[in-house]
Parts: structure tokens; C-alpha cells; sequence
């Protein structure tokens, strides 16, 4: 029938508008439908996400910026994942891959003005499941000290030597006999009590007691010890630096602004060449010719990625001595107060080794 004689007969006309407004209604309803069903898919992921993003954060602590990165930066699949990470330090190999994907989304999907600033939140977290991954590796024998491993010695007067393990076998621990900065060997006694300190790679530092069993010409043995302790866990994971650097002191003063009181840095004219010997996010060793009081505060420059030049303020927690090298020779730990995101983040860079 041709339109004309639909429109001739109102019957059939009223008929096919009928049609067409159930066909154009039942379209709608299955949009709506579709739509609807994308829109519960997405809240059951993001309900997913939001809840595998709070077990994760049992396990390591998660601030309310690190969730809203997260949920930014990943699909349901991909937290599942980090999960598994957290809860399992065999994925050492994977995580890594994992954060250098997510890095690379952000210098995707971020303006560069905010890179730094989520590029830092990122690198918190990945320092939390490693921090974490120190639990899963803590050591309560001597016999799991690793061949090479570089420990302190301290002997009956105080004084602290340097001493390698040689080997680790069932019944002893195998260790270089201590030298002095003529490069004499230190005379151990046999029977004789010292005290043993070191750190894991995983950024675990501890202390034992024990006596020395045998001294021969180049080395010396100790019994297997089970009396270790935990002298400390470092809050960030630090790494050899290495690297020279100068430093200066500092004056602090407080200025008022809009805000508040604001400290305000001044660093004095004298500069000294130095050695960064260790480095972490939150703080270095320096290397210095004379000691330093505590409390002080310094100015670091240096060039943590050998290329542009970083200034670091920081505070002064220790200076001592280092009798294995040199008397004018001491180890200056050092604090971080103010150090700029895109400084801090070539740091993350060097211990997690991502090429920023």
C-alpha cells in the first residue's frame, strides 16, 4: 500500500504511527537497558576495585592518595595482580615490570606539571610492598648469612673493624681477620667475646654476640649464633651511591608569611667537597674529613642522575668515626628535609632502577 493510500484510509495510517511509536519506544527501552547494564558492570568493577584496594591496603598501609592513583591507574584485573605481589615476595621480577607499566601511563596520561608529584606517590607504594617484603625475609640464623656479606666487628675495647664472611658452611661462619688504616691485621684472641653488626640487602640491620672459636692466618670462625636481633628496619630502602658531591651549612630562619611562619633556608658561603656514600628517599651517608655536630643543618649538592644537578637540605642525626679507613675519615648520616619531588624521584629511580 503506497503512502497516499495509507493517508486516504485513517484506519491503516493511525495503525503504522502506532507501529512506529512501539518500535521507536522499544528501542529506547534497549538502550536504556544496555546502557544500564554497562553502567552496573562499571560500579561492580569499581566495588572490585575499591575492595581489593582495601585489602591491599591492610597489608601496606595505603593513604587516601595512593587508592585514588591506583583507581586511576588500573583495571580490576591489574589490582588483582598487585594483590598477589603484596602477599607473596616471589613476584619480585613481576612487580617491577607491573610499576614500570604504570609509570609509563602516567607520562600518558598526566599533564607534565602533575608527572612529578604522581610519579612520587607511585614510587611511596612501591617502597611500602618492599618495605613490607622485609617481613617475609627476616633472618634468625647465622648460617643464613650469605657468602661476601660485609658485617662490622666490635671487639672487647669498642673498637669497630670491617670483616667479610668467607664461608658459611653447617658447623661455622668463616670471616676475615679485621685490619687497621696501616692495613695491619687486628690480633683476635681465641675465646674471645665481639659483637657482630650488619645489614641484609632487604634494608634489615642486626646485631649478635658471640666468640671467636679458631683464628688462623687470614681468617677466623665463629659458631652458628641463634641470638640474633633486629637493630633496626629502615623505613626507606637504600642503596651504594658513591657518588661526589660539595655541602655547605645551613641557617634556618623563620619567616612569616600569608600562610603561617615559614622556615626559610640560607646556605653559608664555605663549601667542602665530599662523597655521598649511601643513599635512600628519605636520607644519605656522607663522607667527611672532619665530624659534624648533630642537629645541624646541610646543604647537599650533587648529581643523582649524573646529568643535572640536585640541592638537598637535611639535618644532621649522627657523625662517627670510620676506623677502617682513615682517622680524619668520618660517616655523617643525614636526614632529608627539603627535596623536591623530581629530585626525590630520580632517587626512587636509581633503587628501583626505572630509567625515568
Amino acid at each position: 500500500m503506497s503512502a497516499i493510500e495509507a493517508q486516504q484510509n485513517p484506519y491503516i495510517f493511525i495503525i503504522i504511527i502506532i507501529a512506529a511509536i512501539i518500535s521507536l519506544i522499544f528501542s529506547f527501552i534497549n538502550i536504556y537497558m544496555n546502557f544500564r547494564q554497562k553502567q552496573y558492570k562499571n560500579v561492580e568493577k569499581k566495588n572490585t576495585l575499591k575492595k581489593t584496594l582495601t585489602e591491599i591496603s591492610k597489608h601496606i598501609f595505603l593513604t587516601e592518595n595512593e587508592i585514588t592513583l591506583l583507581e586511576e591507574l588500573c583495571d580490576t584485573n591489574e589490582v588483582i595482580d598487585l594483590k598477589k605481589y603484596v602477599k607473596n615476595n616471589n613476584y619480585k621480577n613481576a612487580i617491577e615490570a607491573f610499576f614500570n607499566i604504570l609509570i609509563e601511563k602516567i607520562y600518558s596520561n598526566y599533564a607534565m606539571t602533575v608527572v612529578d608529584e604522581k610519579v612520587e606517590i607511585l614510587f611511596n607504594i612501591r617502597q611500602k610492598i618492599e618495605i613490607l617484603y622485609t617481613q617475609y625475609s627476616v633472618i634468625s640464623n647465622t648460617n643464613e648469612i650469605e657468602k661476601g656479606q660485609i658485617l662490622n666487628l666490635i671487639d672487647g675495647k669498642n673498637n669497630q673493624y670491617e670483616t667479610k664472611v668467607l664461608e658459611n658452611n653447617k658447623k661455622y661462619l668463616s670471616l676475615t681477620l679485621p685490619k687497621n688504616i696501616f692495613n695491619e691485621v687486628i690480633n683476635l684472641k681465641k675465646g674471645s667475646k665481639i659483637t657482630l653488626i650488619f645489614e641484609e640487602k632487604n634494608a634489615v640491620a642486626y646485631i649478635l654476640q658471640s666468640k671467636i672459636y679458631k683464628v688462623f692466618d687470614n681468617h677466623f670462625t665463629i659458631y652458628h649464633a641463634t641470638n640474633i636481633q633486629i637493630l633496626h628496619r629502615r623505613t626507606a630502602k637504600r642503596i651504594k651511591f658513591d657518588y661526589q658531591c660539595k655541602y655547605n651549612a645551613v641557617k634556618i630562619f623563620s619567616v612569616n608569611g600569608k600562610k603561617g611562619v615559614n622556615i626559610e633556608y640560607k646556605n653559608l658561603d664555605k663549601t667542602f667537597d665530599g662523597k655521598l656514600w649511601d643513599i635512600s628517599s628519605d636520607g644519605c651517608c656522607l663522607i667527611s674529613n672532619f665530624p659534624m655536630k648533630e642537629n645541624q643543618y646541610i646543604h647537599i649538592s650533587t648529581k643523582i642522575d649524573g646529568k643535572n644537578e640536585d640541592n638537598i637540605i637535611g639535618i644532621i642525626i649522627k657523625s662517627v668515626k670510620d676506623y677502617s679507613k682513615d682517622f680524619d675519615t668520618f660517616r655523617v648520616h643525614i636526614r632529608f628535609v627539603q627535596i623536591s619531588k623530581k629530585s626525590r624521584n630520580k632517587i626512587f629511580s636509581k633503587i628501583y632502577m626505572n630509567n625515568l
